[in-house]
């Protein structure tokens, strides 16, 4: 699979030495634009307390096909974004708007 950033070309640094975890997802083509509006807000809110990044890209061979890369900078930054999904109400309203 060929990929490309889904959203834009700005480059990014290396990826964090921590856990990754990693998404694979189709967006119906209807979807698309709705989730990229979306996570253009959400990922600076998912990054803003620091230690966590964000990537997405698009398959260039199959569009509509998604790998999300959540990077985290250590296992302590891991838990901490493991609490905020569990228990901060304002991560958890981003969370389920789409």
């Amino acid at each position: 699979m060929t990929a490309t950033p889904a959203l834009g070309s700005a480059a990014r640094s290396m990826l964090p030495p921590g856990p990754i975890i990693t998404l694979v997802y189709r967006i119906p083509p209807e979807r698309r634009a709705a989730l990229f509006t979306f996570l253009r807000e959400a990922i600076p809110f998912y990054e803003r307390h620091g230690g966590t990044r964000v990537g997405l890209y698009e398959s260039a061979d199959d569009p509509g096909l998604l790998l999300e890369l959540v990077c985290y900078a250590d296992e302590a930054s891991y838990a901490e974004d493991q609490e905020r999904v569990d228990h901060d109400p304002d991560m958890r309203a981003m969370l389920d708007r789409f």
